[in-house]
């Protein structure tokens, strides 16, 4: 999921949540320390199921959220779904 918001200063949120599924043979730390090293990343969650992953992503425009799942692929990364946030109900 993904969400879009426009803050009171007029400053455009993007926020994303992106499943994302490892390739075979990735090791999850160098991965997950990679993730903490990130600006972007506001959040991380270990999954069961299809997918191994999903993390929280804020950025300041579309061409940075769209650098930022480039840069996932770089750490092994062979899936993504990303949602975009539209607005916050409670």
């Amino acid at each position: 999921m993904a969400t879009v918001s426009t803050k009171s200063d007029r400053t455009t949120v993007i926020e994303a949540l992106v499943r994302i599924r490892m390739a075979d043979q990735v090791p999850p730390e160098p991965f997950e320390t990679w993730l903490r090293d990130r600006p972007a990343v506001r959040g991380v969650w270990s999954l069961s199921g299809d997918c191994d992953y999903e993390i929280r992503l804020t950025t300041a425009s579309l061409d940075e959220l769209t650098a930022e799942l480039r840069a996932l692929r770089h750490q092994g990364v062979e899936q993504t779904n990303t949602c975009l946030l539209l607005r916050e109900i409670f």
